[in-house]
């Protein structure tokens, strides 16, 4: 009976945890799905009625497709296997395997192992003609594959990527499907011819942000490359013969390297310094059937000696370092390169450089030198890995220029310092102690001056003195030389310190908040202790017995429950990390309520959003009668109390209270400190504890987004007669632009819906009559098919002439357009003070600036190029004085001065360091702050450049992507969520 290979982990070859494949025999492939055409679409069909069995089954799991006008083809169509070139050509014109649909439209086809290795990206489950352009396909990356437009055009957008087939690992093909399926659900394809559909789905695809920068984002992680071994065995026991591993790549320099076959594993792992591995495989994948594999790096891999790929073990093993490449081969060189990296003190003798001090240049170098030497070696019939090995690194470790190479990379180790000095000292000088290499000279910088001292020939331990500066903290930098070569530095830290902390009794209350005996409540709030860094408390009370030892935070905060009554009398005792001290006393005061933390939620859930904001409170002698509870709220801006406390628990000591309105005024005055004070029947607690305030964020229930999330460009138009919210959208393969009120609410979802265009909307800003500046491209310049046949087709801003107001406003008419730009424009602004437009080319790092004296467009000019790529956003201040421009995948922020003529008095590259990734949308209020959004949130940026997270995360965690400021509001959006939210002070 033939046995079937079970493909259910093939999508999930790069998920940690996948479980490798059982070691069975297996005779046969099977791959097996449905086949779906447009409605009424007969350019596949010979002589056979159509079966309208119903809606399109997923074709990838979760969702099913949401497409409409797609049916189950009819039986009679041929349904093949081929394996397609880069530029999605078929390489043969003999399949692997052929079948027909049955009348529901279904087929299996059943292949041999010993014909072809799956899963495989270079290989399509193929029906219909691929030259005519009639035809459908689907990547061979599982048991169950679906074979329908939207999957051909998934096919198609990665082959047009132009990047190697075999460089797309299995989840980038399962994401870039999943992200595929979501962004056509609203196409209908009924009564489309096959080609127009798939070509239409291919519009779509290309024009979806969300899918092209998240490819982007998984590429920029993906490393690829050859296994190569001796006779192109990893083991033992060859592959089997494959009829499909006609391609074999050359030998590497080392000769009898040939590429392994198909199925051999490879991992990656983190490595310790001694190269065992730490922990699960961070990553998976199989090799192709000509010795190719391709993984994406998880976020935990780094670029860095400590992260190895890997296959075989034992014996077998080969190892590569990531040494910043996204193409590495592996192999026996590889394995010697690691190998010389990890054992580098025994060759070099001397102590070992830790292999994180190898940077990927210097990885590279020791493997070039390793290939040199190695270039002509005789491997005397060496045909396995442990034999070429035997014979090649003994030859490498005995090479000068490997072993000065690696020396040079190596350098001079750092020099070893005792671990048992303290973080602080009381003295003016500290004595270092520890180990270098014999006769090395000893300096150390950082004190007062700097010391040096000379070990003898033979003598590795040291001992020296570093002068130091009172009452300053110390980055002290230990470094050896040895034979003009320096070491990198052991760095110690420490603090000169002769100052007694300060106790703050203001900040510290000791209460009996219950009236029972020995059960009193002491607590500091920050700056209780004052002093450089932690301190410990020594509590001392007539009835304490011993002294109760406690260690404050870094801020002087604590807390600590105590065996004391009311009137007892505590003394108190600081005593710092320098070993200097000082004392205080404190009386218990009576019973009432004591505040030791206060905390407010940061993320809302679709469940359950903020429709107020709330906090609970920490502490004891609360009232479980919830109105003798008066909760008090202090902040820079404002107070105000509430005595509607939501709920108390049993034991009295966590009380959750609604946060009153009037603590900010401003949306710029958050995230602030909030002190918080509980009053029970008369009786203060402390008010020394504060928590965060953050902003209140409302869901707008009413306000539904359709777009991918990342494309849409908000504008806040504050003209005289009319104050909007504008706000472009992409959804699937329309794009449009909406309109809403200063509240949120949606007047108009589409303005453009009474003209005809071929827009592919991007950003917009108004100018100073009220017309429509548009950045956008012809969408043809996709494929998409025409509507103006007689407009070219450019990458242009266009100005549109507005009509009508409230729910009937509408774009009238395209009054006129800019030239061509030359490549697909981003963001806009328009500056009415001294009438130019400034555009954001994302994609070549430019900034093009435009005259638009007379409201007529000027010729494009360069302002700025050599920016990093891509340029998320453009934003001018309220003065046009100003301009701010988000780029890069990290986030940074440059500003520009600009002067009356719109020309660059001053370039700030450096005006916010990278904040992480995210999508880098802007927004200002006109008092000197703007906003940006981030994966992490939403940053607010001061005048003085300085970041505040305004909101950490909102709903489900997802990245907040587009952002406005309207009216003391912030509004915003979030990647693939249809929600919308404001955010108010």
């Amino acid at each position: 009976m033939k046995r079937q290979l079970a493909l259910a982990c093939a999508a999930s070859l790069l998920v940690v945890g996948c479980p490798a494949p059982q070691q069975v025999t297996l005779d046969i492939f099977r791959i097996e799905g449905d086949v779906y055409l447009p409605q009424g679409d007969t350019s596949l069909i010979a002589q056979a009625p159509l079966n309208l069995m119903g809606p399109v089954k997923s074709f990838i799991d979760p969702p099913a497709q949401a497409a409409t006008g797609l049916v189950k083809a009819p039986a009679g169509i041929e349904v093949r296997l081929i394996r397609i070139d880069d530029d999605g050509k078929p390489v043969s014109a003999e399949p692997y395997a052929t079948v027909k649909t049955d009348a529901n439209g279904h087929y299996q086809l059943d292949l041999p192992t010993d014909q072809v290795s799956l899963p495989a990206s270079n290989l399509v489950v193929e029906a219909g003609n691929y030259a005519s352009g009639k035809f459908l396909r689907n990547f061979a990356t599982s048991a169950n594959l679906d074979l329908s437009p939207v999957t051909t055009a998934s096919v198609q957008y990665l082959v047009d990527r132009n990047e190697p087939l075999f460089s797309f690992p299995l989840n980038v093909i399962a994401e870039s499907q999943t992200l595929a399926n979501q962004g056509t659900q609203e196409i209908n394809y009924a009564t489309v011819p096959l080609a127009s559909a798939i070509s239409n789905t291919l519009v779509s695809l290309k024009s979806n942000a969300t899918l092209s920068t998240r490819l982007d984002q998984l590429m920029t992680r993906v490393i690829s490359g050859s296994v190569l071994a001796p006779s192109g065995r990893v083991a033992s026991v060859p592959p089997a013969m494959r009829l499909d591993s006609w391609l074999v790549p050359s030998a590497e320099a080392l000769s009898g390297l040939q590429s392994v076959g198909s199925n051999v594993r490879v991992n990656l792992y983190k490595i310790d310094n001694n190269g065992n591995t730490l922990g699960q495989a961070l990553a998976t994948t199989l090799t192709r059937s000509d010795g190719k594999y391709s993984l994406s790096l998880p976020s935990e891999a780094l670029i860095s000696s400590e992260f190895v790929v890997t296959v075989g073990s034992g014996s077998s093993q080969m190892r590569a370092m990531l040494s910043g490449s996204s193409s590495l081969n592996i192999s026996p060189l590889t394995e010697l390169t690691t190998r010389l990296i990890l054992n580098n003190g025994t060759l070099l003798n001397q102590p070992k450089i830790p292999i994180t001090e190898f940077s990927p240049p210097e990885i590279n170098a020791v493997l070039d030198a390793v290939q040199r030497s190695t270039d002509s070696t005789n491997l005397g019939g060496a045909s396995n890995i442990f034999a070429v090995m035997s014979v090649i690194e003994p030859v490498a470790q005995n090479n000068s220029t490997v072993k000065n190479v690696l020396k040079t990379v190596a350098g001079t180790p750092s020099p070893t310092v005792s671990s048992s000095l303290p973080p602080s000292t009381a003295q003016d000088s500290i004595v270092l102690t520890g180990t270098a290499p014999a006769g090395a000279v000893i300096s150390v910088e950082g004190g007062t001056s700097v010391v040096q001292k000379a070990l003898a020939a033979g003598e590795t331990a040291f001992s020296i003195t570093v002068p130091l500066k009172r009452n300053s903290s110390h980055q002290l930098l230990v470094k050896a030389t040895v034979n003009g070569l320096t070491s990198l530095p052991t760095v110690v830290s420490l603090r000169a310190d002769t100052l007694n902390p300060v106790i703050d009794t203001n900040k510290i209350i000791a209460r009996n908040p219950s009236g029972q005996s020995f059960e009193t409540i002491i607590t500091g709030s920050s700056g209780a202790i004052a002093d450089s860094g932690r301190s410990t408390l020594v509590i001392q009370g007539g009835k304490l017995g011993n002294a109760t030892t406690i260690q404050t935070d870094e801020t002087g905060a604590f807390s600590a429950n105590l065996a004391a009554d009311s009137g007892d009398l505590l003394s108190l005792t600081a005593i710092d990390e320098a070993g200097n001290r000082s004392t205080a006393s404190i009386v218990v005061g009576g019973p009432g309520p004591v505040v030791t933390m206060v905390r407010q939620e940061s993320t809302i859930g679709r469940d359950s959003p903020f429709a107020s904001r709330v906090v609970t409170i920490e502490g004891a002698g609360f009232d479980s009668n919830l109105a003798n509870n008066t909760v008090t709220f202090i902040s820079p801006f404002g107070q105000g109390s509430t005595n509607a406390a939501r709920s108390v628990s049993s034991d009295r000591r966590t009380l959750v209270a609604p946060v009153v309105e009037g603590l900010a005024q401003k949306i710029s005055d958050l995230p602030t400190e909030v002190r918080v004070k509980v009053n029970v029947n008369n009786i203060d607690s402390n008010d020394t504890r504060s928590f965060t305030l953050l902003p209140s964020i409302t869901q707008m229930i009413q306000t539904q987004l359709k777009g991918n999330g990342q494309s849409e460009f908000f504008y806040y138009d504050k003209g005289p007669n009319f104050q909007h919210i504008l706000m472009t959208s992409q959804s699937a393969s329309d794009s449009s632009i909406w309109l809403m009120d200063i509240n949120g609410n949606v007047l108009n979802r589409d303005l453009a819906s009474k003209i005809t265009h071929d827009s592919i909307f991007r950003d917009l800003t108004m100018d100073s009559s009220g017309n429509m500046l548009v950045s956008n491209f012809d969408a043809a310049l996709l494929g998409k098919a025409r509507q103006l046949p007689g407009v070219r087709s450019t990458y242009r801003i266009s100005k549109y002439q507005l009509q009508g107001s409230g729910a009937e406003r509408q774009l009238f008419s395209r009054l006129s357009e800019s030239a061509d730009l030359g490549a697909e424009p981003g963001a806009i602004a328009f500056s009415s003070s001294n009438n130019k437009i400034y555009v954001a080319l994302p994609s070549k790092g430019q900034i093009i600036r435009m005259d638009y004296t007379g409201e007529i467009f000027g010729r494009p000019e360069v302002l700025l190029e050599g920016l990093p790529k891509p340029i998320k956003d453009i934003e001018l201040d309220a003065g046009g004085r100003f301009m701010y421009i988000t780029v890069g995948d990290s986030v940074s922020m440059f500003r520009l001065t600009l002067n009356a003529r719109g020309d660059v008095d001053l370039f700030e590259s450096n005006y916010v360091a990278p904040m992480g990734n995210g999508n880098g949308r802007l927004t200002v209020d006109g008092l000197g702050n703007i906003y940006v959004t981030l994966g992490t949130g939403i940053e607010r940026i001061d005048e003085k450049a300085k970041r505040k997270n305004l909101v950490p995360v909102l709903e489900g965690k997802q990245p907040t992507v587009g952002l406005v400021y309207v009216e003391g509001n912030i509004f915003v959006n979030q990647l693939n969520v249809a929600d919308f939210f404001r955010l108010s002070p």
